[in-house]
């Protein structure tokens, strides 16, 4: 049974097929940014930020509108509304060739955001376990190992400080 307005099923439907190509660019990106974390490629993570940023601010947006149409699909067919209004709220409201587009759609929307929560853990772990060699070459450098810090004279030669500068002794 078809009680929907063909606008709100088009809508959902154009909905649905931005959220999965913004959601598909995501999962790419986040391809990269595993790509750019191995290299250590400072300049490349920026921009993949910037950009991951981005495209969440667009599916973000998107979500919203298709909260708004299904609301508005929901609101039309019943008076008393659902507690969650989701995709699966409305598959009753629609014809079923176009309860097949939708559920097709959300398929492959969950099998993209799967993957986007399994890379988005693999680029994370990677990213922990460089901040942690980095901490341990720092701690490698300056602990209790380290040799004492030296500091140039006035020739450039290297000089090992003994004494507290001027300032720390008035201090």
């Amino acid at each position: 049974m078809n009680n929907l307005k063909p606008e709100i099923v088009e809508k959902l439907v154009e909905g649905l097929r931005t959220n999965a190509r913004f959601s598909e660019e995501l999962k790419n990106l986040l391809r990269d940014e595993n790509k750019a974390l191995k290299e250590m490629a400072a300049q490349e993570l920026f921009r993949i930020s910037r950009e991951k940023n981005s495209l969440l601010t667009k599916i973000q947006y998107v979500d919203d509108i298709l909260k708004g149409v299904i609301e508005e699909a929901v609101a039309a067919e019943e008076d008393d509304q659902p507690a969650a209004l989701t995709l699966a709220a409305i598959l009753p409201l629609l014809a079923e060739s176009e309860r097949q587009i939708v559920e097709q759609y959300r398929q492959n929307l969950r099998e993209v955001r799967q993957e986007i929560k399994t890379q988005t853990l693999i680029n994370r772990r990677a990213t922990l376990d460089t901040l942690s060699c980095l901490n341990e070459a720092v701690n490698l450098l300056t602990g209790p190992g380290a040799q004492v810090s030296a500091t140039y004279g006035a020739a450039g030669f290297r000089r090992r400080s003994v004494q507290p500068s001027l300032i720390s002794r008035e201090v």
